[in-house]
């Protein structure tokens, strides 16, 4: 038997992976606290590399507007 996997938690996996990747922190380091604000990584390159990684990740398409609405 395969055990139960909560799909919540596999999707905050894999987004704290991706982020962590993208922005080369450690996985320990990403919370749902993390801005650019307070990530110095997290600059307006990341940000657009961040996008596009999840864009990739998720075959999701995020606007150009949606873009500049999702900094934290």
């Amino acid at each position: 038997m395969v055990p139960y996997s909560n799909p919540i938690t596999l999707m905050n996996s894999r987004l704290r992976k991706i982020v962590a990747s993208t922005l080369r922190v450690d996985p320990d380091h990403v919370s749902s606290d993390m801005t650019m604000e307070n990530c110095g990584q997290w600059t307006s390159l990341a940000h657009v590399a961040l996008m596009t990684a999840l864009e990739l990740e998720f075959s999701v398409t995020i606007g150009e507007d949606e873009i500049f609405d999702l900094l934290d």
